[in-house]
């Protein structure tokens, strides 16, 4: 036989009793086919080292992927329960959070730089980019629960409002409405002694031109900071259980807002606001309701909270983020404001339909007299929307029924409320 022949019959034949034939064996090997002198074990990685590789492979992968799990579970949760902690005692951004574990501010969170200091943000790469430290961003701790106010029959706080209202000449206005809408709506209320003009005491702010801000909202929260200083200053809001800041715009019902707080019956001794819509951060500016001491916290800490939060936003988001992170409680009723910055798109400034909710406290934006006057009268059933134009045939500066079918007449003249039949 060939060498070739041999080393055939050696791989073909297969083993007996004792190894590979005797026939099938080449000068220099053993029986098992091994050269003479080399070890079982290499034979063993030559054979098999395409699957070896794969298996280490794997088990590598595996390994990677459970040390990121672990390490991503160290840095994306508290260290610690922070039921019952009080935010007080919590860090702002810039003050070293380590020692205290927790942040002030909700969705912040403390974040390691080194040992023995962290800083509170929203993200760590946020601390990364503003420093040339190296940070181990394992978490620390969060921010406590948002405190709640519970309920007291026993202790509720009394009804007596301190209403305020800025007012702004030649304020930032929306399409479609003109400069010093909101002194004529003064006018307007202050004749028929509504909104603000019924409240146990209310005064009247001047405001500043602001600036366009983000999603339908402007830049307002410098100028309400001074409006809140002149509040502290003429200190007419201790006098009463409750501070209430209205939009101009907003079609306020005071006695409603009475209602209201004897069901939710606060307690009288614990500084509250209320959250007042189903949206979002469930707290919009139209209509912002503290409790007296809730005010005298926020006046205290105003200057703190806008050396941390800033001023470049909208100041209910400002009020909302400073009353929480110095430990207000709040209570929640979503039935005090329905505002239509948050329906569907199609609506119409100027639409009455939603004015019938018997439950709602303020409705928001009504930006002419007409269409203000026209809202209030239908939330006091005095007119239905079936009694106003329809939206489609309304002139300047009517209130009007959205899908509604009445028209003008001819021989009507401008300008008109928008009431078209069954006037009261």
């Amino acid at each position: 036989q060939t060498q070739c022949d041999l080393q055939y019959t050696r791989k073909s034949m297969g083993p007996t009793n004792s190894g590979y034939l005797s026939v099938a064996l080449e000068d220099g090997e053993n029986s098992d086919g091994r050269p003479k002198g080399q070890k079982p074990w290499v034979k063993f990685l030559q054979v098999h080292r395409y699957r070896i590789l794969v298996v280490a492979g794997v088990v590598v992968a595996i390994a990677g992927c459970i040390g990121v799990v672990v390490l991503c579970q160290s840095r994306g949760a508290p260290l610690r329960d922070l039921s019952g902690v009080s935010v007080n005692s919590c860090s702002w951004e810039t003050e070293n959070c380590h020692t205290t574990g927790c942040c002030r501010r909700q969705n912040f969170k403390c974040f390691e730089r080194e040992r023995g200091f962290g800083d509170c943000s929203e993200d760590c790469q946020t601390l990364v980019n503003a420093s040339k430290s190296s940070w181990t961003c394992d978490i620390l701790g969060g921010a406590p629960p948002l405190q709640w106010a519970v309920p007291s029959k026993r202790n509720a706080a009394k009804t007596s409002l301190f209403c305020m209202m800025v007012v702004t000449a030649g304020g930032l206005v929306a399409p479609g409405v003109h400069e010093g809408y909101e002194e004529e709506l003064l006018g307007m209320m202050r004749k028929n002694k509504v909104s603000i003009f019924s409240c146990d005491e209310h005064k009247l702010y001047d405001g500043a031109k602001a600036q366009s801000g983000k999603w339908k909202s402007v830049v307002n929260t410098d100028i309400f900071v001074s409006v809140w200083k002149q509040v502290k200053s003429d200190g007419l809001y201790k006098k009463h259980d409750w501070t209430v800041k209205v939009d101009a715009d907003a079609v306020f019902l005071p006695d409603r807002l009475k209602a209201h707080i004897v069901s939710l019956s606060p307690p009288a001794d614990t500084p509250v606001y209320l959250h007042n819509i189903d949206f979002r951060f469930h707290f919009m500016g139209a209509l912002e309701v503290l409790s007296s001491k809730a005010v005298d916290l926020f006046l205290q800490n105003i200057e703190t909270c806008e050396k941390h939060i800033g001023s470049m936003g909208g100041e209910d988001l400002f009020t909302m983020q400073c009353l929480d992170s110095i430990g207000v409680a709040h209570m929640t009723d979503f039935s005090l404001l329905d505002d239509k910055y948050t329906h569907d798109p199609g609506w119409n400034m100027n639409d009455v339909n939603s004015c019938t909710d018997q439950a709602i406290v303020a409705f928001h934006p009504y930006k002419s007299a007409n269409a203000w006057l026209g809202c209030y009268k239908v939330a006091m059933k005095i007119q239905k929307p079936a009694d106003f134009v329809g939206c489609d045939y309304r002139w300047h500066g009517d209130a009007c029924n959205l899908g509604g079918n009445l028209s003008h007449s001819p021989t009507d003249q401008q300008p008109t409320d928008g009431i078209m039949r069954n006037r009261a």
